[in-house]
């Protein structure tokens, strides 16, 4: 299929190769723009790499025009948006530093792998800046149940996840699954970790100082994971075996050396700066560390230290083997490094220096094989400005119709909808994650919301990931409107105030003008969202693509919120506390609440065309209202009421509680299904004591 596109102010024809082809080198556009920019043809490394850092994966080029939506600076913001993760100030001279990832691709390809890689890669982005890790959450989606392949999926999945987690030492308290047909050819593993550094420890990925030494740290490189981001840049065909090769593999206990390696350094003050490898590999590394250090780099790749002989000068700068980090060091601490790196057996080797060149530079077997300036290939990308169709929003200014007289009982559908995947409980997921290792975990999993102790400065960090999938399939400015004040809703529940988000937007083909229409008004609808909370965007991932043939995923933009508390103890737990506590419900009850999205599509297979409607105002004054009853200990409990409506909220607060059942009262002239499975915008159930 070919496609007319618009690179920054120029016209061409976009030709889509195959979906299981493994292209090496550039596109029509990316040669022309490449000339262009450089004034030379590339040699044949430099086609490899540049096509991997144009790639979706590593330049979002098709979203990154968008952004200027999003609040990226708050009250709290420490560092600037471009680093390796968000951080926010929590008081005391602390920071928590934050990031949402995804590993859909090869978690689809190679599950268990994929979802190793991805709690790794995620690790290292908060390390990287001197931040230790105290708790991982993940968002995860799979197809129809009913299929060999989705339970193959889940099952690897949630075992990767758990390997690398459990093995590093670091807990998982929280997430959310969901489960769709629209999920069966690509699911989604999204990873967000969070950990704490104080502010003058934080380490930025800039390469500053010329003459400063580059030392590659971790694992051997290996062909593993080569083109890897050029895999997650495209749809997938009929068949995915042609793609392994382009899985990283994991080592979670070198992940682990590395982590306390890293951390050592960073302590001792002994790391100018410092980057992941991720996708793309060594080449990605090097320009991002130069761009922000507006600098330069010559490699030396004779220096790398190899798993398997012999490797390409391509092979090497794209290799996308796990467990590796890129340091700049001053040359005289050279020793220093050295002694902490054999302590951790981490092996450590000089591979390049800083210039004052503003290009990187890459040597291999006495030939330069990579001679580009950094400004026009990474500082600068090109930006893809694709046509997008906006779909008509769904009316949500009036409530839809009554539904439908059909003889089902209410314990009929509560039970229907509780047995359902996306309701039902996930401990047969989370206990096989150890969620306590590091004696910081204060709610765990089980609850929408998971609260870490943070007893260096007495607070206690919030944590939620949301996303309704099938409200932003029905309107995605709404649906990602939303996921944001859904996060906000969780983690006031235990009495946390939001102080920023991390976002991953998961989305099918943007060559089509409708996926690529869902895109962008879901990045308005969080930016809205964000600026009404008035917290920043502070880090995220982009993942497109997620589509076989014609199916493509419902779009799933993943938020993951952070509250503070910084009252420790008026912290709210889950569950009823006390028999004879008065259950109510804050918020609208009536004419918004009486969409029946959850019950119509789990009952009858009818999906909605609405969205609840939001009134922002009304939002935002509950939440505080909610906030200050639980710091005057009023509240006993309190719960989100949301999907699937009042019932299986109260019914969750049961399960989490110490008593058996509830007795409620329903409001006059309502429809019982309305004011049992109704959905709406800002309620919270809680229980007083009389």
């Amino acid at each position: 299929m070919v496609n007319t596109i618009l690179v920054n102010s120029r016209t061409f024809s976009e030709q889509q190769s195959g979906p299981d082809a493994q292209p090496t080198g550039m596109s029509e556009w990316e040669y022309t723009e490449f000339v262009t920019r450089v004034g030379r043809a590339p040699t044949e490394v430099e086609q490899a790499v540049v096509h991997s850092l144009w790639s979706e994966h590593c330049s979002y080029k098709s979203s990154r025009i968008h952004f200027h939506h999003f609040p990226s600076t708050g009250t709290r913001s420490i560092v600037r948006s471009g680093e390796n993760a968000g951080a926010l100030d929590i008081g005391s001279g602390w920071a928590v530093v934050f990031k949402i990832e995804s590993h859909n691709h090869p978690s689809f390809i190679e599950p268990f792998q994929g979802a190793m890689t991805g709690v790794g890669g995620i690790l290292r982005d908060v390390f990287t800046m001197g931040a230790r890790p105290f708790a991982l959450l993940n968002s995860l989606r799979f197809g129809d149940l009913s299929l060999p392949l989705t339970c193959r999926l889940v099952r690897e999945v949630v075992a990767g996840i758990g390997a690398y987690g459990n093995c590093v030492g670091i807990p998982t308290v929280g997430g959310q699954v969901a489960f769709d047909p629209a999920f069966s050819g690509n699911n989604l593993v999204n990873v967000f970790c969070i950990g704490l550094v104080r502010h003058k420890e934080i380490v930025r990925g800039a390469a500053t100082g010329v003459g400063n030494i580059v030392i590659l740290l971790g694992s051997l490189t290996g062909k593993d994971g080569v083109l890897g981001a050029v895999m997650a840049s495209a749809s997938f065909g009929d068949s995915i075996t042609p793609l392994r090769p382009t899985v990283q593999v994991g080592d979670p206990l070198m992940g682990k050396q590395l982590m306390e390696c890293c951390l050592a350094l960073c302590a001792d003050r002994l790391v100018v700066g410092a980057q992941d490898l991720g996708a793309a590999g060594l080449s990605s590394a090097a320009f991002e560390l130069a761009a922000r250090g507006e600098t330069g780099i010559l490699l030396h790749l004779d220096d790398v230290p190899v798993r398997t002989a012999p490797l390409t000068a391509r092979e090497i700068l794209l290799s996308e083997s796990q467990e590796r980090m890129l340091l700049v060091v001053e040359k005289k601490r050279w020793d220093k490094v050295q002694t902490i790196c054999q302590h951790f057996d981490v092996p450590a080797t000089v591979v390049g220096v800083v210039t004052d060149t503003e290009r990187v530079e890459a040597r291999f077997l006495g030939e330069t094989v990579l001679n580009l300036p950094v400004q026009p290939i990474v500082s600068d990308p090109p930006l893809i400005h694709r046509p997008y169709v906006l779909a008509p929003p769904c009316k949500t200014t009036t409530a839809p119709e009554e539904p439908a007289r059909v003889s089902v009982s209410t314990e009929t559908a509560l039970l229907n909808m509780l047995s359902h995947p996306d309701f039902a409980s996930k401990q047969w997921i989370y206990e096989q994650f150890d969620s306590t290792v590091g004696n910081r975990t204060a709610i765990g999993p089980g609850s929408g919301t998971a609260v870490m102790w943070v007893p260096d400065n007495s607070t206690a960090i919030a944590l939620s990931l949301t996303c309704d999938s099938h409200y932003c399939a029905s309107d995605p400015y709404l649906g990602s409107f939303h996921a944001v004040l859904e996060g906000a809703r969780e983690v006031t529940c235990v009495g946390a105030a939001p102080i920023g988000i991390s976002d991953n937007l998961n989305f099918g083909d943007p060559t089509n003008p409708e996926t690529m229409g869902q895109l962008v008004e879901s990045i308005r609808g969080i930016g809205d969202a964000c600026r009404a909370l008035q917290i920043p965007v502070c880090s995220g991932n982009v993942s497109l693509f997620n589509q076989t043939g014609d199916v493509a995923i419902l779009p799933t933009p993943t938020i993951a919120m952070v509250g503070i508390l910084d009252q420790p103890v008026s912290l709210m737990r889950p569950g009823w506390k006390n028999e004879g506590d008065i259950i109510a419900v804050i918020g609208s009850t009536r004419t918004d609440c009486r969409y029946l999205n959850s019950y119509s599509r789990i009952l009858f297979g009818n999906e909605s065309d609405s969205v609840p409607p939001i009134d922002v105002e009304t939002e935002l004054t509950v939440m505080r209202t909610v906030r200050e009853c639980i710091r005057n200990g009023w509240l006993q409990s309190v719960s989100t009421c949301t999907s699937g409506g009042l019932l299986p909220a109260l019914t969750k607060e049961t399960f989490q509680g110490e008593f058996d059942g509830f007795h409620i009262t329903l409001p006059p002239n309502l429809d019982p299904t309305v004011a049992l499975f109704g959905e709406g915008s800002g309620r919270f159930v809680v229980s007083i004591s009389p």
